[in-house]
């Protein structure tokens, strides 16, 4: 009886330790579904201002102080490595106005619709005078970066949404620097991505040139816009804090983010004290011997404490990912 007693505890502490399962994806294989063609934006109607954030495809994304106006809207693909089905790219492109100048543009952009396979990063992660580097997660990925460039440089004039925002503004009169200052972060998982590109004066970042020192005010204010995207994609339509005002002064905050490492000891000590107390509960019960229930719960604690902790590793083991780069539609 005494053994049969064990065999049920090491049944139990199996289906205690179980994982919950992984969420299942609500598109199927075989499956057509089609692509919209209709940009699916809240505050951005033209004519209108927005402030604070702009919900595109159901994403909060945040905006630096001040009204915003829409310039254009309209959608791209990936060129490089393809995400999978409906990898379609919407974008929209916003303007800060004053007395018929632009002062800022923020180009927005997002999937219309999930993949299976995750995304990937653009090659200026690696190669912008000034970047935060890739973060990488299971199939999640993170980068920032800033650079400095002509409104008219292949780089910009092959995004969605700029030419035709640029050809707006010569419509409505509107005049702008000649170079503008970018800070631009893009943010995933396994379905969705992020990509935000603020662009401003440079004289607004203090300096015009090819250096970014990594203290300075753009790169600062980069690593800001980093994690409020990153908040944006992990609580879509959650309220997420604006972007603080291009002033040196407002570009202070600085990143609560904690090491793998860290985080992970964490995780386990949470999870380890309520798990030992289920394993101790659960020998008790089917033992009714205290002396058996501890050890067994001692034992469960130190050899499932370092396979949870190994796992939790491995699965934030870094990884090289995939470079794509979002263009306009129609272009080669």
């Amino acid at each position: 009886m005494r053994y049969l007693g064990l065999c049920l505890l090491t049944f139990a502490l199996l289906l205690a330790e179980r994982p919950a399962s992984a969420q299942t994806s609500v598109t199927q294989p075989g499956v057509t579904q089609p692509i919209p063609t209709q940009p699916a934006v809240t505050g951005a109607i033209e004519g209108q201002s927005v402030r604070d954030h702009i919900v595109l495809r159901g994403k909060r994304l945040p905006l630096p102080p001040g009204e915003w106006t829409r310039l254009s809207q309209g959608f791209g693909r990936v060129q490089g490595e393809w995400p999978g089905a409906y990898g379609t790219i919407e974008a929209v492109l916003l303007a800060q106005i004053t007395d018929r100048r632009i002062e800022a543009l923020a180009l927005l952009q997002t999937n219309a619709l999930p993949v299976e396979g995750g995304w990937g990063i653009p090659e200026a992660c690696a190669s912008a005078v000034f970047t935060t580097g890739t973060r990488t997660s299971a199939r999640n990925i993170a980068c920032a970066f800033a650079e400095t460039l002509p409104v008219g440089s292949p780089a910009l004039t092959s995004l969605p949404a700029w030419n035709a925002g640029m050809a707006e503004a010569a419509r409505r009169g509107l005049t702008l620097p000649a170079t503008l200052a970018f800070a631009v972060a893009r943010v995933g998982d396994r379905r969705d991505v992020l990509e935000a590109r603020y662009g401003f004066d440079p004289a607004r970042f203090g300096a015009v040139g090819a250096a970014i020192p990594a203290d300075g005010f753009q790169a600062r204010w980069t690593k800001l816009m980093e994690g409020r995207l990153e908040s944006a994609l992990l609580t879509p339509g959650a309220p997420v804090p604006a972007l603080p005002a291009l002033t040196p002064e407002a570009a202070t905050e600085t990143s609560d983010e904690m090491p793998v490492w860290q985080l992970s000891l964490y995780k386990l000590a949470t999870n380890r004290m309520m798990q030992t107390a289920i394993s101790f509960g659960i020998g008790m019960i089917l033992t009714a011997d205290a002396a058996t229930s501890t050890t067994l719960a001692a034992w469960q604690s130190i050899t499932h404490s370092a396979v949870y902790y190994g796992n939790e590793l491995a699965w934030e083991w870094p990884r090289q990912p995939a470079r794509m780069e979002f263009i306009a539609e129609g272009r080669p």
